[in-house]
Parts: C-alpha cells; sequence; structure tokens
C-alpha cells in the first residue's frame, strides 16, 4: 500500500517553490492591510456588505498564488502546502459570503469566517515567501559571479603589441596585460610585475593577496595594484571560478529536490481534513434534524475553513528559529537547516588534518574534541576518513594517533573535491568538514559541509554549518540538534492537528450558531502560543 501511494503521488517539487519571493511579498503587505482593515470593519460595526468586499479582494489577488499552484500540484498527483491554504480559505470564505447574502444562514457555531480566513491567508504568504527567498541567496550570488566575470582580455600578439580578444577565446600559454582595476580573465602565472590580488570570489579571502613573478591568480580576481604580465594555465572555461560555480548551482538542484516541512505530510493533513468535516456533517445531521441538503454542506464548509490549520506555518518556523539561537550561543551558525538531515545520515565523513584535526598555528597540537568525535562517528556507524595536503609519513601518523584506518595525503584543494564527486557519484553521501573555506568546491560539493574558522569570508553564507569555535564538540552537537527538531517539529504537526480539531469539535458541540468571531482566532492564537512553549525546549539541548 506505502509503495503504491508513493508511485501514484510523484514526488515533485511543488510549484509554489518555483515562484519568485516577490510574488508572495506584495501579496502578503496586501492581504495583512485587508485583515487590519477587516478587523477594524467588525469592531467599528461597518455594513457586512463592505466586510466582504473587503475579503473577496483578499481573496481574488492575495490567494490566487496558491489556487494556481495548487491546481499544478494536483495535476501532478501531489498535494502540497499551497493546496490545504486553498482549500482551507476558500472553503471559509464561501461559508460567510453565503451567510452575508441569505436570510436563512448556515447551520454552525460561527456566521462568518472572514477575519480568520485572512488571518490563515496572511501567514500561509509569509511562510511561503520565508521557503523562497532561502533559495533565492544561490540563483542571486551566481549572477553577481557572472556579472564580475570578465568578458575581454588584452592579448599580448607580436613584441609588446597587444590587442583585444574575448575572454572565451583565450588558450594555454597565451600571454595577457592586466591593468590595475582589471578583472583577470583565466587562470594564469605572472610572469612579470607585483601587484594586490582581491580574491574574494575565489578563496572567499576578504583581503588581498600579494602577488609576484611566479605566483598563481586566478580568473575573476581583481588587479589592485598595478599592471601585469600573465602566462594561461588554465582558459576561463575550466577556471577555478567556473568550478565554484558549477558546485553552487549543483548543490542548488539537490537543495531542489528536498521536500518543505509544510510540503511533507501534506496528503495526510488533507485527508484529515475532509474526514472531520464530513465526520462533522454527520454528526451535526443526526443530532438536529435535516433542514434542507444545504446543512450538511456548511458544516463540511465551516469545518474545512476552521481546520486550515493556522498554526501549521509555525511548526518549523519556531522549532528552527529556537535552534538558530541556540547555536549562536553555542557559536555554532547552522546556515541551512536541510543539511542537518544530510549530515546526519552521511556515510562517509572528510576530515581536513590542517585547520580540523590540527590548527594551523597549534604545532602539533591536536584540536579540543576530535579524538571524540572521531570515536563518536564511528560509533555511529560513519567512515572518517582524514585528508591533507602534507606527506604520507605527517598524515599517518595522525591518522594512527586518532584510530582512522583511511587516509589521503599530498591532497590539493582541487583534488579534493574530485574525490567528493567521485564517491558521491558511487551514491555515498558525503560531509566534508574542513577548517579553511578555501576548500570551498569540496564543500558545496558534498552532501554537507561543516567549517570551523573563525575568519570572515565571502563563502561562509554557503557553509551549512560554520562553528566559530577552537573544538571540534559541535559536530556531536548537530545530531543532537537534528534528532531534537525533529521530534518537536512531529510533535507541533500533532499538536497543531489535534488542537484544531478539538477547537472546531468545541465549537460544534457547545455554542450556539451565532458565536463571535474572536472564538476561532482566539482558539488559534492560542495554539500557536502552545506551538511556541513547545518549540521552546529546543534550547535544553547541549
Amino acid at each position: 500500500m506505502g509503495a503504491w501511494f508513493r508511485t501514484f503521488f510523484k514526488p515533485v517539487a511543488p510549484q509554489a517553490l518555483r515562484l519568485p519571493s516577490r510574488a508572495y511579498t506584495y501579496r502578503f503587505y496586501l492581504c495583512a492591510t485587508l485583515t487590519l482593515l477587516v478587523i477594524l470593519s467588525v469592531m467599528l460595526d461597518h455594513s457586512l456588505l463592505g466586510i466582504f468586499i473587503l475579503a473577496l479582494l483578499a481573496m481574488v489577488f492575495c490567494a490566487d498564488v496558491f489556487v494556481e499552484c495548487s491546481l499544478k500540484d494536483f495535476a501532478n498527483r501531489r498535494a502540497s502546502f499551497a493546496g490545504l491554504c486553498a482549500l482551507g480559505c476558500w472553503a471559509g470564505f464561501l461559508y460567510s459570503a453565503y451567510n452575508t447574502f441569505t436570510t436563512r444562514p448556515l447551520p454552525a457555531p460561527t456566521q462568518e469566517l472572514y477575519i480568520y480566513v485572512l488571518f490563515v491567508l496572511t501567514l500561509c504568504l509569509w511562510a511561503q515567501r520565508s521557503l523562497v527567498r532561502l533559495s533565492e541567496k544561490a540563483h542571486i550570488f551566481i549572477k553577481k559571479i557572472e556579472d564580475f566575470l570578465p568578458k575581454s582580455a588584452r592579448l599580448v600578439v607580436q613584441g609588446n603589441q597587444t590587442k583585444k580578444v574575448f575572454s572565451g577565446e583565450l588558450k594555454k600559454e597565451d600571454r595577457i596585460v592586466v591593468k590595475r582595476g582589471e578583472r583577470i580573465p583565466a587562470d594564469g602565472v605572472i610572469e612579470q610585475g607585483e601587484s594586490f590580488i582581491g580574491e574574494e570570489l575565489v578563496t572567499g579571502n576578504i583581503y588581498p593577496a600579494f602577488k609576484k613573478e611566479g605566483s598563481f591568480v586566478f580568473a575573476g580576481t581583481l588587479n589592485k595594484s598595478a599592471t601585469l604580465t600573465v602566462r594561461i594555465t588554465q582558459p576561463l572555461a575550466t577556471s577555478v571560478i567556473m568550478g565554484v560555480m558549477e558546485a553552487i548551482k549543483a548543490g542548488e538542484k539537490r537543495r531542489e529536490k528536498i521536500k518543505s516541512p509544510l510540503d511533507s505530510n501534506a496528503w495526510w493533513l488533507l485527508i484529515g481534513m475532509l474526514l472531520a468535516a464530513a465526520a462533522a456533517a454527520i454528526y451535526v445531521s443526526h443530532r438536529e434534524p435535516l433542514g434542507s441538503f444545504l446543512q450538511p454542506a456548511g458544516i463540511i464548509l465551516w469545518t474545512l475553513g476552521v481546520m486550515c490549520p493556522a498554526g501549521l506555518a509555525f511548526c518549523t518556523v519556531f522549532p528552527v528559529f529556537f535552534l538558530r539561537w541556540n547555536g549562536h550561543r553555542k557559536q555554532v551558525r547552522i546556515r541551512n537547516i536541510d543539511a542537518l538531515v544530510r549530515i546526519v545520515d552521511s556515510e562517509v565523513f572528510f576530515f581536513d588534518k590542517t585547520g580540523v584535526v590540527m590548527p594551523g598555528d597549534k604545532g602539533e597540537v591536536l584540536r579540543p574534541g576530535v579524538e571524540e568525535a572521531v570515536r563518536f562517528l564511528q560509533a555511529q556507524g560513519k567512515e572518517v576518513v582524514l585528508v591533507s595536503g602534507d606527506a604520507r609519513q605527517a598524515v599517518q601518523k595522525i591518522a594512527d594517533q586518532l584510530g582512522i584506518e583511511k587516509f589521503n595525503f599530498d591532497v590539493l584543494p582541487n583534488t579534493k573535491a574530485e574525490i567528493v564527486s567521485n564517491l558521491r557519484a558511487l551514491d555515498k553521501k558525503i560531509t566534508m568538514v574542513s577548517g579553511n573555506v578555501n576548500d570551498v568546491i569540496a564543500l558545496l560539493r558534498a552532501d554537507g559541509g561543516i567549517v570551523f574558522s573563525c575568519e570572515k569570508n565571502v563563502y561562509n553564507s554557503w557553509v551549512d554549518v560554520l562553528a566559530r569555535r577552537q573544538d571540534l564538540y559541535p559536530l556531536m552537537y548537530l545530531f543532537k540538534i537534528k534528532k531534537g527538531l525533529r521530534k518537536i517539529t512531529l510533535e507541533n504537526f500533532i499538536l497543531t492537528i489535534v488542537l484544531h480539531g478539538v477547537l472546531a469539535g468545541y465549537l460544534l458541540y457547545h455554542l450556539p450558531p451565532n458565536a463571535d468571531w474572536q472564538w476561532p482566532v482566539g482558539g488559534s492564537l492560542a495554539i500557536v502560543l502552545v506551538l511556541f512553549l513547545n518549540s521552546i525546549r529546543i534550547m535544553r539541548i547541549k
């Protein structure tokens, strides 16, 4: 049954995550404004027709994005957070609209759900906007790099003469002239001159590096001081900066396959809402004489509207907020929450000897906690591999000391990236643990990237976890926090569904048909408070 369910309902990426964040931004602010106007109109006892018009504007111009995305998702045989929002909000709106224009209101505890519907819609737009903005950062950064890449170069021809050519025309062993203020169009070696070079786009280092004759320079870096003559070693197409861009793009493609927590349980939530609505209609029909066919229809619409969980958007937001806060106190910046799962599920952990096992300025002193971290990973069934650019004897000595069976020596940064790519091609899940963001390509190609460094670096935002500490204990903390996050998030989902069900059941059983709108809205806010208090427990994880 489970296999059939997974086969029939294809794991296609939700349409709502493919839209730009601006599609949700202006809708969010418009919906929030209209919600405030509706609340003000209700408090001032304005015309119900005016309230209906304000709510209609919100549904037409703000909920349209969820309707469109949910229809496309259903065409791909999948349910999504957008579909839940569209169903619940439109059900509550239609129920309220019918009661606005009829002399015989539908039987239910609350005659108008306008405020509740707009309240839920505003929260859904905010939650979806936050998810989309996370995936947009990579595209913006890639575009920034592409804009910085030089389009032309000064190729040295006969004697000391130069001519302008496109950067893509350069070949190995060509000689070029790069003047002050220009970006280098390919990887190469300086043959004449010396200068300070801004290498932040390649190495991530925000401080300029001094280069002289014989020094390597990289495509995309900025010549800040004096004119240089450079011999090309790698054209732009195969340069280091292009490798960085490809690694970022590949990482973003992997992220697109990850389900949003708000979408992963959408089918079960949808089925639960429909069953609850049907059960409510049957219960009310048995309790009271059936006046018309509209009676069960009204109960179904009301229940779907109230059962659309306003707290659903906070099920993951609150735990993630407190997780980041707790990590910040421990000097552990968790940049990518999704990476926690990939890190914990990784089969192989690559430890960079210099910077992780042994901080560069500490000689032969091991970093505190490294022995405990290695034993912990091995006890979890993980394979630990030591990699270093040092000679075999030095690397083997440290590997033996830590009980690591596999190690690689004389490994350059590009080779580290190739090793990670080769293992991933064999369906191995890899986490790269480095002490230097110069290993940015290997970090981006791995399933998870962890850096132990206190230096400022433009690539810090692309590292999944950045630990600004001298010990390696945060590595074990990640395993604990992932387990705690999963547990608390699941509890929040269960609490949201159960408490909304209790709220709907209580209103159906105890209250008269003319209960005020404060009951569903106030009940939902109380549920949000419960989720807040439950989520704060993640701060206790050490």
